[in-house]
């Protein structure tokens, strides 16, 4: 990583170590500093033959200055990323009252045709759930977010999918898992960002596991490798860019002896397998995606 760093900054190093030359030229502090050449010559170094050791002041400089680039680039990222995670824990109102009860009427009798008695199994893919209703938005929203098609649970509802799927894991250990539509109507009261036009709040999926007694924990980057309860993903499609769209979902780690790997349910990709978070985070959307929160639950 840091090889790139400086592959990356060392010229913007030498440009700056000759500009603090030029200033220290112009204070009659250096001599001999060609402004004409430093102007019109980017390869230009100043190199004064009486102070031969003025060459390894450039790739100190260069060094020093990819580093401090380096180290304000993720800081950067690091302050982007809680804008925009502060963004979508905006808080906003749920949906009235009438309207959660017609949903959860509405998706329950779908639930049940999909259920029929067999034992409840992963949601691994959000488009088949264009039926289930979740949220509601205006004529505009409809235009800008979904190509002027209705919302549906397979626009929105990735969230939720994601703490289903994650209780669904933990089942075996806890109370039997609340169904999918019971937890589309928890979070139409609590938690809903916009009436859905941006999915759910991470903190209300936070606020909920808690609140079902659940421990929850933010996974820091240097223990994605480490964890090993079933997790909660939320990932940028590319980058760090929220235009990009961010996207949530379960890592289910290795149940069994078995199998070495965990899979990452509801990816778009096939429900890819991944030996580790770190690996489902690195090859999440082709390699191209970015963290922007992991939540382990136990």
């Amino acid at each position: 990583r840091h090889s790139a760093d400086l592959m990356h900054h060392q010229f913007f190093g030498f440009f700056l170590w000759n500009l603090i030359a030029y200033l220290l030229n112009s204070l009659h502090i250096l001599t001999g500093f060609s402004k004409e050449e430093f102007l019109s010559d980017i390869w230009y170094l100043y190199l004064p033959v009486e102070v031969p050791v003025w060459k390894l002041t450039y790739v100190c400089f260069a060094v020093l200055v990819s580093y401090c680039m380096a180290f304000l680039s993720r800081k950067a990222l690091r302050i982007w990323d809680r804008l925009v995670l502060s963004f979508l824990n905006l808080p906003g109102k749920g949906l009235p009252e009438d309207l959660i009860r017609s949903q959860l009427e509405e998706n329950e009798s779908l639930w049940k045709e999909r259920e029929s008695g067999a034992a409840p199994e992963y949601i691994r893919s959000q488009k088949n759930l264009s039926a289930y209703a979740y949220g509601t938005c205006s004529a505009l929203s409809r235009r800008l977010f979904f190509h002027g098609e209705e919302m549906r649970a397979s626009h929105n509802s990735c969230e939720v999918i994601a703490v289903y799927n994650v209780l669904l894991a933990l089942s075996a250990k806890t109370a039997p898992t609340p169904s999918f539509p019971a937890l589309l109507s928890a979070f139409s009261r609590h938690g809903i960002h916009r009436g859905g036009c941006f999915g759910t709040s991470p903190k209300a999926i936070l606020d909920y596991l808690k609140k079902e007694g659940f421990t929850v924990t933010t996974v820091k980057k240097k223990d994605y490798k480490s964890v090993e309860a079933p997790c909660i993903l939320v990932l940028f499609n590319r980058g760090h860019d929220p235009f990009s769209m961010i996207h949530t979902m379960a890592y289910v780690p290795a149940g069994s002896s078995l199998k070495t790997s965990g899979i990452l349910l509801n990816d778009g990709e096939g429900n890819r397998e991944y030996p580790s978070v770190a690996d489902a985070v690195n090859g999440y959307h082709g390699g191209e995606g970015a963290p922007l929160l992991v939540l382990s639950v136990k």
